[in-house]
């Protein structure tokens, strides 16, 4: 049997990652697609101060230029709460969650 040296490790490891990577890709073009016609992402953020989600927001934007990001900075559980209450009245707003807390995301 023959020995995984780290070059061949990490040759491995680039190839799985270009293999996703190209395949993600083809599946952003429908994502991206989808957002520039709906025209706007509802971020909901709690892990970051509103500058900085403000600023991620606007990199968005000149990034994919028709697609604007409107960042709702709060505490990660009144973000959670105002999604449970929109999906229980199946009216979702949010596009993006960003929490601090790991039980809110789905297992």
């Amino acid at each position: 049997m023959r020995a995984i040296t780290r070059r061949r490790l990490g040759a491995g490891v680039a190839a799985t990652a270009a293999t996703f990577a190209s395949s993600a890709r083809a599946d952003l073009s429908n994502i991206e697609a989808a957002a520039r016609s709906e025209g706007a992402v509802n971020w909901y953020v709690a892990q970051m101060s509103g500058e900085a989600a403000e600023a991620m927001g606007r990199r968005f934007t000149q990034r994919y230029p028709g697609v604007t990001v409107s960042v709702i900075r709060t505490t990660g559980q009144v973000a959670y709460g105002r999604l449970q209450q929109e999906l229980k009245n199946n009216t979702p707003t949010c596009d993006v969650f960003s929490s601090t807390d790991i039980s809110q995301y789905p297992p």
